[in-house]
């Protein structure tokens, strides 16, 4: 498997784990990549928060589009934001207003508004795969301090996501693009636990 960055910069990658029952996929990067991963941070929002939703549908660059949370738990994991979504946008991050990803895209209502994993499902799903691989995934823990101060642009279609007060973009050139669970893994001492029965690994080290 071959993922590219905005950049056209092109990593090969395998897949290390499934979470079928949330539409989620963690993807192990075989080569060093530059950049920070985005922030995922727990989902804290409630009905009425804003949020920004980053998508690739069309060759031109990528999209934001906005809107306000208005159900918190639509399906099993899953929240829903009255945001409009096409075709492309899915894995694409969910942003807080702050910058702080706190879910990833999934699929969309008949209405085109957005329904997405929430951030809370997606730790989780790292987290089992952390116990039983051993493995420590590359994301930023809130201990660490964000670099992301102010609001992703407004709108529809942005080529490019203007840098935040801190001087670098939400999504960041290299790491962070589309899924937020598309980072590089490392090795720990951790022992192995046993995985919940949704989640399947592929080739574990």
């Amino acid at each position: 498997m071959i993922i590219e960055f905005v950049n056209g910069r092109q990593h090969p990658a395998e897949i290390v784990a499934t979470d079928s029952e949330h539409d989620l996929a963690l993807l192990r990067v075989s080569e060093k990549v530059s950049g920070a991963p985005a922030e995922l941070r727990p989902f804290d929002l409630v009905r009425g928060d804003e949020v920004r939703i980053a998508g690739l549908f069309d060759p031109s660059g990528f999209w934001v589009t906005n809107g306000r949370i208005t159900a918190l738990n639509v399906l099993d994991g899953f929240a829903m934001a009255d945001a409009k979504v096409r075709s492309g946008y899915s894995g694409g991050p969910v942003f807080a207003t702050n910058g702080e990803v706190v879910g990833m895209l999934s699929q969309r209502d008949e209405a085109r508004h957005a329904i997405f994993v929430r951030s809370d499902v997606i730790l989780a799903f790292l987290e089992a795969y952390e116990q039983y691989s051993g493995e420590r995934v590359n994301r930023r823990s809130l201990s660490q301090p964000s670099k992301s101060a102010s609001l992703l642009p407004r709108g529809d279609k942005k080529n490019s996501v203007p840098p935040t007060g801190a001087g670098k973009p939400p999504i960041q050139s290299e790491s962070g693009q589309g899924s937020v669970i598309k980072s590089q893994a490392q090795r720990s001492s951790s022992p192995r636990e046993p995985l919940p029965p949704r989640l399947r690994t592929f080739g574990s080290k």
